[in-house]
């Protein structure tokens, strides 16, 4: 009986371990997708860093999205506090990407099918590759479920000491994303209504 009752608890103990590293582990991946928040300084040097390495790199098929497109059009700066860099990238350069990381030995943060958060320096902002499926002129963003049509042709933005690639109708890109007031200058990003809904499609 007592053996019994030893095998039990020993069961018990080791389920109990099992769930907390689970548990463990998703709130650490939680908080990297969280990310903490950067003063507008920090994600320019960034911003600025990624958009060389990407050009000396022969990247084409990319340009900035979300928060940092955002930042740059409304401010010619990314939003102070934001968290990360963000970078819409064909899929087809995902091994690319790769070799840019091991070359440069950044740090993957975090590695999704559709996602890529990486650190280039540490205690600096991480950027975030969001790869999508080009589909004629259309950039499908599986993990923010976000479909940005009619990005061609790219534009190119001379910005500090880089150039930046801007979606085609990026006006009407923010707008759709980020409400009517998307123009006047907030300490965030203003509207977030696109946020409600993560199980449709956003158009841009």
């Amino acid at each position: 009986m007592n053996k019994i009752i030893i095998v039990i608890v020993f069961f018990c103990l080791c389920i109990s371990i099992i769930f907390y590293f689970i548990n463990s582990t998703f709130l650490k991946n939680k908080e990297h997708f969280k990310g903490n928040k950067f003063s507008s300084d920090k994600l320019n040097i960034i911003l600025e860093k990624i958009s060389n390495i990407l050009i000396g790199n022969d990247l084409n098929n990319w340009f900035i999205g979300y928060g940092t497109l955002l930042g740059i059009i409304r401010n010619n700066s990314c939003i102070n506090n934001d968290d990360d860099i963000d970078i819409i990238i064909d899929y087809n350069d995902k091994n690319k990407i790769n070799e840019i990381i091991k070359k440069y030995n950044f740090k993957i943060v975090i590695k999704e099918n559709h996602i890529y958060k990486i650190e280039l320096e540490k205690n600096l902002p991480t950027v975030d590759f969001y790869f999508s499926n080009i589909k004629e002129n259309t950039y499908i963003d599986h993990w923010e479920r976000v479909i940005w049509k009619n990005c061609n042709p790219i534009q190119k933005l001379k910005w500090k000491n880089t150039t930046l690639n801007i979606p085609n109708e990026y006006q009407h890109k923010l707008l759709n994303r980020y409400g009517k007031n998307w123009r006047i200058p907030q300490k965030n990003k203003g509207n977030q209504q696109y946020k409600k809904d993560k199980s449709k499609y956003q158009y841009l």
